[in-house]
């Protein structure tokens, strides 16, 4: 009995194998159904939201690297397309465009106002480079900030760029936030956008994202983390972060929980996990939801 249930499951592997085109479409969808799954357990959406506020958290909207594509991501435009997308805003966590130039990311910015009334980037290194840049000159021509703020009910939202102290957040990023959290002493929910996975060695599960973890080593996220802490009046603090689902070996889907910190990671250009994060905050601002969508 244990030798024909053996054979019986060699032979099923080697059809697998032989036909394993047809059974791709079926592992892709039950590895999204268990990211999905694990995504929610993790942050559990407890309250159903009516008369919702949307804001859209997307990573590396450029896409696959192999594509050469000179904006948005076509596969996301044409969701957006498909589904009729019209939020109040649109965060981007970095690596927007593939190359950068006056035109793609004008390109970007056009594309992305047929859906949203507002965009917000946290830049990536395909955006501005490393350190003082040409380059980031051309993105503030076109994009005005790069790090901002703002409060929606009771929930604040910091994009930041950890592009100009590579991994790091500047002084004067670190000074806005302190002066933002002074000026709101009750707050529901602290979101912190970034591209880079700043927090990659401090959480406890595995991840992979775009960078090598010694791009981390010696960082300030600790210090970050104290300034956010100072602030004793709040339910979450989010950490989100976009630089990863770009290839097969990185991280596509994550999310920790450690008491009230929560580590998310949400990207595109792997295509065949290609995910954002749709945030919904109800209209008094003390529920939020927050739901990975891949398409």
């Amino acid at each position: 009995m244990k030798k024909i249930l053996f054979f019986s499951l060699i032979a099923f592997l080697f059809l697998i194998f032989l036909n394993k085109n047809k059974f791709k479409p079926i592992f892709y969808n039950l590895k999204k159904s268990y990211l999905s799954h694990k995504f929610s357990s993790c942050y559990k959406n407890t309250n159903s939201i009516s008369k919702e506020k949307i804001i859209f958290v997307a990573g590396h909207t450029y896409g696959h690297p192999e594509d050469n594509n000179r904006s948005t991501y076509p596969k996301f435009i044409s969701y957006l397309n498909e589904k009729n997308i019209k939020s109040e805003k649109i965060i981007l966590a970095g690596d927007i465009v593939q190359k950068t130039n006056l035109k793609n990311l004008s390109t970007v910015k056009k594309e992305l106002n047929n859906f949203f009334n507002n965009i917000y980037v946290a830049p990536g290194n395909h955006d501005v480079k490393l350190g003082s840049t040409d380059e980031r000159k051309v993105f503030l021509q076109v994009f005005k900030k790069n790090f901002n703020s703002f409060l929606y009910k009771d929930n604040l939202f910091f994009i930041l760029d950890t592009t100009i102290n590579p991994g790091n957040i500047t002084e004067d990023q670190l000074k806005l936030i302190k002066n933002e959290l002074s000026k709101n002493k009750k707050l529901n929910s602290i979101f912190i956008i970034t591209h880079h996975v700043i927090w990659e060695n401090y959480v406890k599960q595995n991840v992979q994202s775009a960078v090598k973890k010694n791009f981390f080593l010696n960082n300030n996220f600790g210090q970050l983390k104290k300034i956010l802490l100072t602030h004793k009046n709040y339910k979450s603090i989010i950490f989100i972060a976009g630089d990863v689902s770009v290839t097969n070996k990185t991280t596509k889907l994550f999310c920790e929980k450690n008491e009230n910190f929560y580590y998310l990671m949400t990207g595109m250009g792997s295509k065949n996990f290609d995910n954002y994060l749709k945030i919904s905050i109800s209209e008094q601002g003390k529920s939020v939801s927050i739901v990975p969508v891949f398409f």
